[in-house]
């Protein structure tokens, strides 16, 4: 525990129109065990008053020996408009801060969880809690529900999961690894933004880990893939600027970091699956342009286009 003592944290939380959930992600990190020095609440322009909220709550000032800072931008600017906005103010700020842990407003970390992630910082850059879902604690929040005591069967004698992680899910980045990778693309808005760093954070050599008793509490995954020709998975977004981001940001990727023949490997399977679907399940001609669009300004790494779908 002498390591922990010596590390500087700054929380960043994202949040927009969602107060309710914003005051129980808050209070968990009063709770916790092991206090961040600095807790950045990055408000993405709501309009639900969260801004009177947290100034009513004393979210703007020192509260339980945490520096609260409130940073409300000027627009709504996305997920990864946030987290970039939020690590590049703590990044640069004068504190000079350790380590940052990155949350959304519907998170809950246990009350030990950051106490348990520092136990590891000394032999790692990048740790994850342990995300389970919030209507269902015997499974993960993400990638089809899994099974939490599976997962767990996996972890090495020091309770790591090496080479998985949740990103911008209570994760854990050391300053070192800030400074090689850099922060999250803004432009990405929603949706692959936190794959997109992971990526990044790979091919710089920093290998994830999940520390399987820092326990961090998320609803489950939202977005139910439809199937297709019996066992077939694709993601159909409902609103058409999700779908343009989803698409689009999934082609940035794979264009970005991918070898040419995974690239275009899955760049096809993805076609051909939206094609069937919006051909023969929905027949909408209309948004299966969008998806083609949306992977031509992937492929072209254009991320300007997105307000013409909004």
């Amino acid at each position: 525990m002498v390591a922990q003592q010596m590390q500087k944290v700054a929380t960043i939380i994202v949040t927009f129109n969602r107060k309710e959930l914003l005051a129980i992600c808050l209070d968990a990190i009063e709770q916790q065990v092991y206090k961040p020095a600095v807790t950045y609440i990055i408000d993405n322009a709501s309009t639900d008053g969260t801004d009177v909220w947290v100034q009513t709550n004393g979210y703007d000032r020192k509260k339980s020996n945490i520096e609260f800072r409130y940073v409300r931008l000027p627009e709504n600017i996305g997920g990864s408009g946030g987290f970039h906005a939020g690590l590049k103010t703590a990044f640069e700020a004068h504190d000079n801060f350790d380590v940052f842990w990155l949350l959304d407003d519907d998170g809950i970390p246990d009350a030990m969880q950051l106490e348990k992630l520092l136990a590891h910082i000394d032999e790692r850059d990048y740790l994850s809690p342990l995300v389970i879902a919030k209507e269902n604690p015997s499974t993960l929040s993400f990638g089809g529900s899994p099974n939490v005591a599976d997962f767990v069967a996996k972890a090495d004698n020091l309770g790591l999961v090496d080479n998985v992680a949740f990103p911008f899910n209570g994760v854990l980045y050391s300053r070192k690894l800030v400074e090689m990778v850099g922060y999250p693309i803004k432009e990405m808005f929603i949706w692959g933004d936190e794959v997109n760093y992971q990526l990044r954070c790979l091919e710089k050599g920093f290998v994830p880990a999940v520390v399987t008793d820092a326990i961090h509490i998320h609803p489950a995954d939202r977005q139910t893939p439809e199937i297709i020709l019996r066992n077939l998975k694709v993601t159909i977004p409902a609103q058409d600027w999700k779908l343009y981001c989803y698409v689009r940001n999934r082609i940035y990727n794979l264009r970005t970091l991918a070898t040419l023949k995974h690239f275009v490997g899955d760049t096809c399977r993805l076609l051909f699956r939206y094609t069937i679907y919006f051909t023969f399940y929905s027949f909408d001609w209309r948004r299966l342009g969008i998806v083609c669009r949306a992977m031509w300004d992937g492929f072209r790494k254009d991320l300007s286009r997105l307000d013409n779908y909004r």
